[in-house]
């Protein structure tokens, strides 16, 4: 008598489709072995056909895989399995590429997904996964990164109930562009009744000024901004279509005033000390 027992992860569970699956004689009597398939085309064993426990992959649904034994007494005698088969998730889904600019949110679009099916988008030079599984749903699905340099992603696809999984053949290529280097230099302080001024200190120079007191970039007037620190932002767009900012601070002083009351037998008398100056804007 013989008996063959064939196992990947658990007894008898169904095999992925083009998975290696390890089977094993455990009669207990025979001396030789020998491995064959109905479908010998695509079969390989592992380390060969004429061992005890061969590992085979090509396997397809419904091969049926035959060990025939010799015992000592070179009696011969045969058994045999049929292959039941998960089959493998389809893996010829699309991917989206795209071109962002440094640090931006970009969705990668899968064409479309299978219900059962759960995908996870991984960095193509490693597989290390990225973000969380994504549930097929029949329709196109989406992926949002925020890549600050270019990256290759692939994405596998698992069997939920199986576990049987494969890659998608397509690649997403997200090619990233650099941001501007922006500066915005200090700011000195200014006085409220400072007439309007323009600001030059932000670079690269064509950038546009927001903040309180910019009427109209790069115009600050500080009689808008009114008395106190404000910050200012200086945003520049490069070429390349990606933009990025600096930020600095402005003061705006405004001098107190306290009206003294005099009388005609004590009159108030004024002097250098007793007049305030007005600060010039900023270079």
């Amino acid at each position: 008598e013989t008996s063959i027992q064939w196992y990947q992860s658990n007894l008898l569970k169904p095999a992925c489709v083009g998975s290696a699956i390890s089977f094993d004689e455990i009669a207990g009597d025979a001396v030789s072995w020998t491995w064959s398939s109905s479908d010998p085309v695509d079969i390989r064993y592992a380390p060969d056909n004429l061992s005890k426990s061969p590992t085979i992959s090509g396997i397809e649904d419904g091969d049926i895989i035959t060990v025939t034994v010799e015992d000592a007494n070179t009696c011969t005698n045969s058994d045999n399995v049929t292959i039941d088969t998960d089959p493998a998730p389809d893996d010829s889904f699309s991917l989206s590429d795209e071109t962002s600019c440094s640090g931006e949110m970009v969705e990668i679009i899968m064409s479309s997904s299978e219900v059962g099916i759960s995908y996870q988008l991984r960095d193509d030079s490693n597989d290390s996964p990225v973000g969380a599984t994504e549930n097929g749903t029949g329709s196109p699905i989406s992926f949002f990164v925020s890549p600050t340099s270019s990256i290759q992603y692939n994405i596998l696809a698992s069997n939920i109930l199986s576990d049987c999984s494969s890659e998608l053949i397509d690649k997403s290529i997200i090619t990233v562009l650099p941001l501007p280097t922006v500066s915005f230099n200090l700011l000195s302080d200014v006085c409220s009744s400072t007439p309007a001024f323009d600001l030059n200190q932000g670079g690269p120079v064509g950038g546009i000024y927001t903040g309180k007191g910019i009427t109209s970039s790069p115009e600050f007037d500080p009689a808008i901004a009114g008395a106190g620190k404000h910050i200012l932002t200086y945003t520049y767009t490069g070429g390349n279509g990606c933009s990025d900012f600096a930020r600095t601070t402005i003061n705006v002083n405004e001098p107190k005033v306290q009206i003294l009351h005099g009388t005609p037998n004590n009159p108030i008398s004024f002097s250098e000390t007793n007049i305030a100056t007005t600060a010039a804007a900023p270079e």
